[in-house]
């Protein structure tokens, strides 16, 4: 059997070591949330970008015919305001 210093040196060596691996159990439970966080939050984006390009994007101007009780004109306006909006 070895000298009474060596033995607790090795004990010394072993709990550092299984502190060591606990620290590693935790970083790997991390790291396998971020993962499924991620996964998801990819899918999502994934389905945001397919309703994104799945709607035809128009550029111009809408008008709408709306009765003139329901419209307010001011001098420097020159926007037609719908009631639907409002």
């Amino acid at each position: 059997m070895p000298p009474g210093g060596d033995s607790q040196d090795l004990y010394a060596q072993l709990k550092e070591l299984q502190r060591q691996g606990e620290f590693l159990d935790i970083q790997e439970d991390y790291l396998k949330d971020e993962m499924r966080n991620l996964k998801r939050e990819l899918i999502r984006a994934k389905e945001e970008l397919k309703k994104i390009q799945s709607v035809p994007l128009v550029i111009g101007q809408v008008r709408v015919v709306v009765p003139s009780s329901a419209v307010q004109c001011s001098p420097c306006s020159p926007l037609l305001v719908s009631p639907f909006l409002c």
